[in-house]
């Protein structure tokens, strides 16, 4: 009798391998696409996207929910995270904020400037910029401070501050901007046209915004002066006298033009950019000084201190 031959294991194929999952675009797409339609309505003035953000304010109520469901253990999350919710909408809309997000913005409009001396014997002006193009002379019709026109941007606010200190007039004109500004570039219809008095001595304070700046002051007695760039090209024409002036340059190019004639010191730091003086000068380091500057009855002391950009001081 013979052995049988040992039975053989049974042939099962392998199991087949699993599917591949195909992961899908994800939330990302719906991130963008919710972003693009919000950044289009503020732009389109239907959403003040700068009202909406307002709700940031309120986080404080964050803490006060989560102090509460650490002291009731969790067993009522749900109804805290709607109570924040719905305390932050009641705050939020009490304050008019689902009115100026359904409203927005007031589109632009012209603005105005007037101000008179009104017998004043000096001045003190601050200029806060905004966004825009900035034209400033000393070209204001007799009696006036300042005259001439603001055009505004959506959102944006003009504050006038006028008063008197003794026989010094004092104006301050500030640009505020309500709501968020998602715009890339500069709105060419936004404009200060302004003129400034050649009949008095003018302290100047110029903080610049967004765009390009253009300053002719050669008619102008300054007192002294000081400007501070922003972000855009800039150009200051400076008039002959006796006053120290100081320029700090902001992002982009900046020029400073000083009359051929007028006795100067200028005093240099030197930022990210390259700097250029022009011009008939004596230098000592970062100091450039005019021949006869020491003798001169008239004298200009000016400080400049570089940013991110070209700057020139050209004196010729």
């Amino acid at each position: 009798m013979t052995d049988a031959p040992p039975p053989t294991p049974s042939q099962t194929p392998p199991p087949p391998p699993p599917p591949r999952s195909r992961r899908g675009p994800g939330a990302l797409p719906i991130v963008l696409i919710a972003l693009g339609v919000l950044l289009l309505i503020t732009n389109l003035g239907w959403l003040n996207l700068g009202a909406l953000l307002s709700l940031l304010a309120y986080w404080p109520v964050a803490l006060i929910a989560v102090g509460l469901n650490l002291l009731t253990r969790g067993r009522y999350l749900t109804p805290l995270v709607v109570g924040a919710v719905v305390l932050v909408v009641v705050l939020w809309s009490a304050e008019g904020g689902l009115q100026r997000v359904v409203t927005g913005a007031a589109p632009g409009e012209t603005v105005a400037i007037r101000h008179d001396l009104e017998g004043a014997d000096a001045a003190r002006v601050t200029f806060d910029l905004g966004v825009g193009r900035v034209r400033i002379d000393g070209a204001a019709p007799g009696g006036a401070l300042v005259a001439g026109t603001i055009q505004t941007g959506r959102g944006e606010q003009i504050e006038e501050h006028y008063g008197r200190e003794n026989g010094t007039v004092l104006l301050e004109i500030r640009s505020r901007q309500a709501q968020v500004s998602t715009s890339f570039g500069v709105d060419e219809r936004r404009r200060w046209e302004l003129s400034l008095t050649r009949e008095v001595p003018v302290a100047l304070r110029i903080n610049a915004g967004v765009g390009e700046n253009r300053l002719d002051l050669r008619q102008l007695t300054l007192a002294d002066m000081s400007f501070r760039g922003g972000v855009g090209e800039s150009e200051l024409q400076l008039p002959s006298g006796n006053y120290a002036a100081s320029v700090d340059v902001g992002v982009g190019s900046t020029t400073v033009r000083l009359p051929p004639a007028a006795a100067a010191r200028v005093t240099v730091t030197t930022g990210l950019g390259r700097t250029r003086v022009e011009g008939d000068w004596r230098r000592d380091g970062d100091v450039y000084t005019t021949p006869g500057f020491e003798n001169a009855s008239e004298r200009i002391e000016l400080r400049v201190s570089g940013g991110v950009g070209a700057m020139t001081i050209d004196r010729r």
